[in-house]
């Protein structure tokens, strides 16, 4: 036998030995997947995720057949609880929530998880999907695919002729108990604009962010939740809201549903109505696990006697205008006596206010030693927000689940993490054993190449190593063509904590093939740009930014100071290195095609700076010219977000609206 056929023959037997699972043979099918014969709607989902990805990577569709009209072939893959899975010996009721246990044997390749019949991709209510978090782990560490944005072109497949698997066993439980990246709507006018795509994007994002297995396997979830009390309890029940002078005990001016009232919290008719209502919702099977106790928007504000008792000593009560009665607020103006980063308030107050977190941690733990005459093991989930988020100075609390919110923004400064870090091992201190780390950090930066993937990478490891159960972030803009890196990192990490950035980065980076290094290169452009407006005066831009009443930089209207944290000579120094990666990936198409998606990311965000420049001189000067000129700005912007609508780059949409309401741009008109 020639020799090199010999050694070829050696290779092929030892690659492929008799003990193994065998999908795919050059190129074609070598199994089938088993659905058990009544699959949950997730399972279904699992079957079809393999099927799909298996196909992009080989060319090969594998049959999907339900147990019972299994054919006889070489090779099975049972998807979910199947009856030949049971008597391989994996029994799925013994899994743990969201679970999942892989295990290849001779010809038999097991994919099962412990599953439910929640809403696929909820993380409203637990939805354990132990099956499809198993089938993503073996397409990522058996196959190699990523899926680094929304879309065809964000799923990273790497081509290959063969899929064996060897005999091998493993299992995973999910890391956090409940992790979700909340995705933004917009106003259903705006689809009567001008993109077409919009539903599209958002359920390729809804899918993306499955594939990164983000879900909840327990209820952590928790709204402001006493919206509905003033036009329930206003008339009957006055004495559980809030003393504000000069308002009394009704909602502040501007607040005309009362939707964001306070409430008195030291009220015992407070703690039995909500005591009260929290039994009559399970009776009706709420399925609540914990007595929700998240207040409303609002910061804690109500001045009566018996509430402010409950306060630990605080300087600031003695110098804040507001609590020494030199000043009276409306609602636009609540957030004003709150040390938040994310802006809700219109105008700036650069007094020292104080911190309400002892009153608000005695009211909890009231309501709890109230509701536990009727459930001894009863616990709370609370916010960690507004003016009560710093850690309580005497009160002790272990009976609730904590929301920290903190004041996380962009620039993500030191301070801010060293703010973080401090907050959540004093939080601990004080008996919390259990965090749901919730920022409204990823509103900031609009539609604008904002990098802080380091950051946000090192902060969530810590806090997962001390205490942090779960995560829900606010919100997903959707900016993927300019802020890529950094919401790839935030995904990845909710799903692995003991991660790190660079392994994440690198990851990213990878998936555009030969021209790695220079993508790599582009984007540490925008880190060493982020890295410099950690040192601008922030406040200082947003009050020189205001405008239509509120201060530039919130989450409402963050594009205001855009002209400020990025110049035109920014952007065309930045495109100077995307070109690089674009000549050199002339003979690598799929790299080229993803530079080209950055670079409309690109271009849309120096559209965006280039009209609010043209705001700021109409501002200034407002002639019938300048007038012209912001206005064919903005046209210009949306003409180019309708061209760039069908390849995922942002949620155009919702940055359109932010604009319009926000930043008061004009509406596009449609054509």
């Amino acid at each position: 036998m020639n020799y090199k056929i010999l050694m070829l023959s050696m290779l092929f037997f030892c690659a492929w030995p008799l003990s193994a699972v065998t999908l795919v043979s050059n190129g074609t099918p070598q199994a089938a997947v088993i659905l058990p014969d009544d699959p949950l709607p997730v399972q279904k989902l699992a079957a079809e995720e393999l099927i799909y990805h298996v196909k992009r990577a080989t060319g090969a569709t594998l049959p999907l057949y339900s147990e019972s009209k299994a054919p006889k072939v070489s090779n099975y893959v049972y998807i979910g609880p199947c009856r030949r899975t049971a008597a391989a010996g994996i029994d799925h009721k013994k899994l743990s929530p969201a679970e999942f246990k892989i295990v290849s044997l001779k010809n038999e390749l097991f994919i099962c998880g412990s599953d439910n019949k929640g809403s696929i991709g909820s993380t409203y209510a637990p939805t354990w999907h132990g099956t499809l978090w198993g089938v993503y782990d073996l397409l990522r560490n058996e196959l190699g695919i990523r899926w680094i944005w929304p879309g065809k072109l964000g799923e990273h497949i790497p081509e290959r002729k063969d899929i064996v698997f060897k005999d091998s066993v493993r299992s995973r439980k999910p890391a956090l108990r409940h992790t979700a990246f909340q995705g933004l709507k917009y106003k259903p006018y705006l689809k009567k604009f001008i993109f077409k795509n919009s539903m599209a994007f958002l359920e390729a994002q809804k899918r993306f962010v499955l594939r990164n297995r983000l879900g909840a396997i327990e209820h952590m979830r928790a709204g402001h939740n006493f919206y509905q009390y003033w036009k329930m309890y206003g008339k009957t029940k006055p004495e559980i809201f809030a003393f504000v002078p000069p308002n009394g005990r009704k909602p502040l001016k501007g607040d005309s549903t009362g939707r964001n009232i306070d409430l008195c919290l030291s009220s015992p008719v407070l703690h039995r109505r909500i005591v009260k209502s929290h039994f009559a919702r399970l009776r009706a099977g709420s399925g609540e696990n914990r007595i929700i106790l998240t207040l409303n928007d609002t910061p804690i504000l109500c001045q009566c006697a018996r509430c402010r008792s409950w306060d630990a000593k605080d300087p600031a009560f003695e110098t804040s205008s507001y609590w020494t009665g030199k000043r009276f607020i409306t609602s636009s103006e609540r957030f004003s006596i709150a040390a938040t980063s994310w802006g809700e308030n219109a105008k700036i107050n650069t007094e020292i206010q104080p911190s309400l977190s002892d009153r608000f941690c005695r009211f909890v733990n009231e309501v709890v030693k109230l509701a536990r005459q009727r459930d001894p093991n009863i616990k709370a989930i609370g916010f960690a927000y507004a003016n009560y988020t710093n850690p309580p100075v005497k009160e002790k609390i272990s009976n609730m689940l904590l929301v920290y919110v903190g004041s996380h923004w962009f620039p993500y400064t030191d301070a801010m993490s060293k703010k973080f870090r401090e907050h959540i091992l004093a939080w601990k201190k004080a008996g919390i054993e259990e965090i749901v780390f919730r920022p409204n950090l990823t509103h900031a930066g609009a539609n604008l190449p904002i990098f802080y993937a380091r950051e946000f990478a090192a902060d969530f490891k810590f806090a997962a190593q001390n205490g942090m159960v779960g995560a829900s972030l606010d919100a997903l803009l959707g900016a993927y063509a300019v802020q890529g890196p950094t919401l790839y990192t935030i995904i990845r990490m909710m799903d692995d904590p003991t991660s790190s950035a660079d392994s994440i980065l690198d990851e990213y980076y990878s998936c555009f093939g030969s021209v790695k290094n220079e993508v790599k290169a582009y984007f540490e452009f925008w880190e060493k740009h982020s890295a410099k407006l950690k040192t601008y005066d922030m406040k200082k831009i947003c009050r020189e930014e205001t405008f239509n009443g509120r201060r530039g930089g919130t989450f409402k209207n963050y594009v205001t100071i855009a002209h400020r944290l990025f110049s035109l000579k920014d952007f065309e120094d930045a495109a100077k290195l995307l070109d690089r990666a674009w000549q050199k990936s002339a003979s690598d198409p799929l790299a080229r095609k993803r530079v080209e998606y950055l670079q409309k990311g690109l271009r849309e965000a120096e559209l965006t700076v280039k009209a609010r420049l043209a705001q700021v001189k109409f501002i200034k000067e407002p002639n019938a010219e300048n007038k012209h000129n912001f206005e064919n700005a903005v046209n210009e912007l949306n003409q180019y977000r309708v061209k760039i609508d069908p390849d995922f780059t942002s949620n155009h949409a919702y940055f359109l609206m932010r604009e319009v309401h926000g930043s008061k741009w004009p509406v596009p008109k449609k054509k």
